[in-house]
């Protein structure tokens, strides 16, 4: 198991840009079109191997995130910005998290070449081919503003996507949470679902923590796995190929049922449990859930005792 890295706070007050993209300090700060020194110095105590945060905030007006926004994509894969807030959210994700995506993302294009394989009709084919399962995209969120005629654009990066080519939001997200809790996972997929149109059709959310923690989520709950409870390794999460693009342009499609297996993400979980673990019980998998809705339907939450809360998510 790797040596405990040293702290943030261990690290002298002194800024670097880090090789990336062969970019130096100064070319990446010190005017009105660059970086500031503070989301620099973030950048290169992690990748000087500190610890730092997987999701750290910093204030950056909305003028100053368009003139900089290309040089935070070359620094940066992951990111969120909010321009009603004025916060940019570098993410930086942990060993568990980035592998359990990873070896999600490779399930899910499994599924798909499965599909592809097994299926005679020519039109599931070219739907297929049109289907991508990707990581590390933006999605751009015009959200109406109460103050200006111009919607404000709030980008998110969602975990996993699977996006069919000519849809603007992805129909199918993953979601994985490490460092966040539970319910900060159902806020961000309830914040998805809420402001995509009806784009995104169904959320599927693993939470990896010391202990289960239940989830109640939109519509539907698929319990995964709960503390001193064995893990649910006869269920699958279904969807429907319709459910990668919007109903207008998959309601001819034909019905292609999938199944994501419980006992597929139960054997990810404990890979990843026993690669970051050694002989410490830190990882265990919790609950997955399932969210859907459509363009015509509002979004809910559901409370522990089963009451519609009608809980709504706006700049999460």
């Amino acid at each position: 198991m790797e040596s405990k890295r040293e702290t943030a706070e261990d690290e002298p007050e002194r800024l670097h840009a880090g090789p990336q993209n062969d970019q130096s300090a100064s070319q990446l700060a010190g005017s009105s079109t660059s970086i500031s020194p503070e989301i620099l110095k973030h950048h290169h105590l992690w990748e000087t191997g500190h610890d730092v945060p997987e999701r750290k905030d910093f204030h950056l007006e909305p003028s100053r995130f368009q003139r900089v926004h290309p040089q935070l994509e070359r620094l940066f894969k992951r990111f969120e910005y909010d321009p009603t807030k004025a916060i940019i959210t570098v993410i930086m994700p942990s060993g568990p998290h980035a592998d359990t995506v990873s070896e999600i993302q490779h399930e899910m294009a499994n599924i798909l070449d499965r599909i592809r394989a097994a299926n005679q009709n020519p039109q599931v084919t070219a739907i297929i081919n049109k289907c991508h399962v990707s990581v590390e995209r933006n999605q751009v969120f015009e959200i109406p503003s109460p103050d200006s005629n111009e919607p404000d654009v709030i980008w998110k990066i969602p975990d996993l996507q699977i996006r069919h080519c000519r849809a603007t939001f992805p129909g199918l997200v993953i979601e994985v949470a490490y460092s966040q809790t539970a319910d900060q996972l159902k806020k961000r997929a309830l914040w998805l679902l809420s402001n995509a149109m009806g784009g995104i059709k169904v959320v599927i959310g693993i939470k990896l923590a010391s202990e289960g923690i239940s989830m109640y989520l939109h519509l539907k709950e698929t319990v995964f796995h709960n503390k001193n409870e064995p893990v649910n390794s006869q269920d699958s999460i279904c969807f429907n190929l319709a459910d990668f693009a919007l109903d207008a342009m998959s309601k001819d499609w034909p019905v292609v049922e999938m199944e994501l297996p419980l006992r597929l993400l139960e054997s990810i979980v404990q890979r990843v449990i026993t690669q970051y673990n050694s002989d410490d019980d830190t990882i265990s998998p919790a609950p997955c859930a399932l969210l859907r809705m459509s363009p015509s339907s509002p979004v809910t939450g559901s409370s522990s005792n089963g009451d519609s809360t009608g809980d709504y998510y706006p700049g999460y």
